[in-house]
């Protein structure tokens, strides 16, 4: 089989999917849906490398062209406080941007 029927999810992602009520088993997943969770996997690492800090899943919103939904990911770091603090990680180019600096400069 492909690699696309091997894949082994992280704890965080079990996680999310739970709280989003879809399997936490790859093979149960769309093939949608497991190109929304390993997604969601590398904005949240693209975070924690850029500052060191741990980040939890708040939401999602996939792109929809028909709409014009851009592609957003709602993360808060550990510590922070997850209504107050919450902020968004969003393609750009070949990578992500994030709008964590508004939170840190936040008295």
């Amino acid at each position: 089989m492909g690699k696309i029927f091997k894949h082994k999810l992280t704890r965080r992602q079990k996680e999310i999917l739970e709280r989003t009520k879809l399997p936490n088993n790859w093979e149960e997943l769309s093939t949608y849906h497991r190109r929304i969770i390993k997604r969601i996997e590398k904005m949240i690492k693209y975070l924690e490398k850029k500052y060191g800090k741990k980040f939890y899943y708040k939401g999602y919103i996939p792109e929809n062209k028909l709409f014009f939904d851009k592609e957003s990911l709602l993360v808060y770091a550990e510590g922070d406080d997850p209504e107050v603090d919450c902020f968004a990680v969003e393609p750009k180019g070949f990578g992500f941007t994030d709008e964590y600096a508004w939170v840190i400069q936040t008295p």
